[in-house]
């Protein structure tokens, strides 16, 4: 009879030494993956912080275009561009309606400051606008321009 608790006892053991790993190995993965949704969380809570207009613009008074005036010209940061390194913000010019603060009607155009600015990173003071009967051209504290002509920024699309 002695033989058979021992072997009982045996098997009493494995048993939990089966569980116990079958534990632990749950527990690790359970904190893996929390630590995994974490890191993800801050990441989207970061982008989405970036999500800002850094400078805007309206159309003056002494520049007509004769087309659903005045218009707006908003830059606004859409995230991080992780493919270079360092990684750099993103940005997208946007000329629509002056009053629509949804910018959901207008043009759009992904754009990259010059690298010269601090780390791609944009203060409201290196930009300038100038509205003009030809379109309108942002200029960069850098001397970099972009020139968006009338026909694409006014009318409808």
């Amino acid at each position: 009879m002695p033989k058979s608790t021992c072997s009982t006892d045996k098997h009493e053991s494995l048993s939990e030494n089966v569980v116990g790993r079958y534990v632990r190995q749950s527990i690790g993965t359970a904190f893996f993956a929390g630590l995994i949704m974490a890191v993800l969380v801050i990441v989207v809570i970061l982008i989405r912080s970036l999500q800002q207009t850094v400078y805007r613009s309206i159309q003056p008074s002494s520049v007509l275009y004769h087309s659903y005036d005045p218009y707006l010209m908003t830059v606004r940061e859409t995230g991080i561009n992780w493919n270079t390194l360092p990684p750099s913000r993103r940005y997208q010019l946007f000329i629509g309606r002056a009053p629509d603060p949804d910018q959901a009607y207008g043009y759009r155009l992904d754009y990259s400051f010059h690298p010269q600015s601090t780390a791609g990173e944009i203060a409201p003071g290196q930009l300038r606008a100038e509205w003009h009967s030809a379109g309108m051209t942002l200029i960069e504290e850098s001397g970099q321009r972009v020139f968006i002509p009338q026909s694409l920024l006014t009318g409808g699309r």
